[in-house]
């Protein structure tokens, strides 16, 4: 089943974007597709992620999650050395049905295995719980509606 991952990089005093955590995950796995939000003439809207990418029923989550560990050593784990201490990747996870769970990376304790585990097995319960029907949605949602463009 296809679940939504959105991701951002707030409070690393421009260290780092958004983007550059885009290109990072774009470069290291190709078992994720990511959009871009299209604006549509004459509606003014705003949001909280500047992409999003959809986890195929193919993904391996663990693979995902390792992929996040990287991330965060690579850009937030710098800012977090340096003093700033409000630096993190926030990570959240959706099946487009108010069901949404959400990870921060940060300075809090958390070993790598820990996340992974945990990632990991977010991602299954979320694919078990999610029906065919809200699979289908959300591979329309993005391929489909003209709303979003692959990257």
């Amino acid at each position: 089943m296809s679940l939504i991952l959105h991701c951002a990089v707030p409070n690393v005093n421009d260290r780092y974007t958004t983007d550059e955590l885009l290109q990072f995950l774009q470069s290291e796995t190709n078992e994720l597709d990511f959009y871009r939000p299209i604006p549509r003439p004459g509606v003014i809207q705003s949001a909280a992620f500047d992409w999003s990418a959809v986890i195929n029923l193919t993904a391996s989550s663990i693979t995902i999650a390792s992929i996040l560990w990287i991330a965060y050593l690579k850009f937030i784990k710098p800012a977090l050395t340096a003093g700033n201490d409000q630096a993190e990747l926030f990570i959240a996870l959706d099946n487009d049905n108010d069901n949404s769970t959400s990870f921060v990376l940060s300075g809090a304790p958390i070993d790598k295995d820990s996340f992974i585990i945990e990632f990991s097995e977010t991602i299954e319960t979320m694919r078990k719980d999610q029906s065919v029907e809200e699979s289908e949605r959300i591979e329309r949602k993005f391929r489909l509606s003209g709303h979003y463009k692959k990257l």
